[in-house]
């Protein structure tokens, strides 16, 4: 048996109770949500599913396809001593693998990483 997730959404463009009952019902189509609430005064949504049936992508699919969008933070860091290539691929698969990161970038002639 698998264990369920639960995340929080930062949602974007939601303007009224409409559109928290929008989100809710198209969510709520994925095969494998447990649970879901949206909040209009906090810009919010949890979303409790089981990661077996179900990637964070198609629940952030959902959302935009219901014509709102997620909240996104992006960072660079610089990283001194980077090899080569082979560990620029390595720490990218690596960062990649936690919850939430969508992109990471890693340049090895200017020594950053950028993660969004």
């Amino acid at each position: 048996m698998s264990e369920n997730k639960t995340v929080i959404l930062p949602i974007t463009g939601m303007t009224c109770a409409n559109c928290v009952s929008t989100i809710e019902r198209n969510i709520n189509k994925l095969d494998g949500i447990e649970r879901v609430n949206v909040n209009l005064s906090s810009e919010r949504a949890t979303v409790g599913f089981d990661p077996q049936k179900l990637a964070l992508g198609d629940i952030i699919g959902k959302v935009r396809h219901a014509g709102y969008d997620i909240a996104r933070a992006e960072a660079d860091f610089v990283l001194k001593r980077l090899g080569d290539v082979n560990d620029a691929h390595r720490l990218e698969a690596s960062l990649k693998k936690f919850q939430g990161v969508m992109e990471v970038q890693v340049n090895i002639a200017s020594e950053k990483v950028h993660i969004v």
